[in-house]
């Protein structure tokens, strides 16, 4: 018998120790430690899940990792939880980021963006990245590929 099984809901050996009092104060330290955030995806957590069964039955709970710098918001100032192993967060939200951002057009690296002429009106855009963007809008990618008038077949 393969050992995945073992680890299977259905399997008595496990459905007794996922509802034992052992496990729920292993999860319930976890929850607290990572401060209910699912440490895979980052949503709100409330139950713990294996990542490996490599200690099932046999779970130590990792010590905390004291950071010793706070980060806080760039537009804010509120802090930000930093998932270990990521990449630093500077912003608490999406709508921090883009007000910070819009205030700070200075800062914007710009040698991404390059000019493109519309292969359909001649007129000069922008574009961002090395995107192989020929027209200036939608309209105009229409009019050059099927020789515009807005009907169907």
């Amino acid at each position: 018998m393969r050992d995945g099984w073992r680890f299977k809901k259905g399997n008595p050996e496990y459905d007794r120790y996922i509802h034992s009092a052992a496990w729920r104060q292993t999860a319930d330290s976890r929850l607290e430690q990572d401060h209910h955030i699912c440490c895979v995806c980052g949503k709100p957590a409330t139950e713990v899940h294996h990542l490996t069964y490599e200690h099932f039955r046999n779970e130590q709970p990792e010590p905390v990792q004291q950071d010793t710098t706070e980060h806080k918001c760039l537009c804010c100032g509120v802090p930000v939880r930093q998932n270990p192993g990521r990449k630093e967060k500077k912003f608490c939200s999406d709508k921090c980021r883009n007000k910070w951002w819009n205030a700070h057009l200075d800062r914007v690296d710009r040698r991404a963006m390059r000019e493109v002429i519309c292969a359909n009106c001649g007129k000069t855009f922008s574009v961002y990245g090395s995107a192989a963007r020929k027209y200036c809008c939608h309209e105009c990618y229409i009019e050059h590929r099927f020789g515009g008038g807005g009907g169907g077949k």
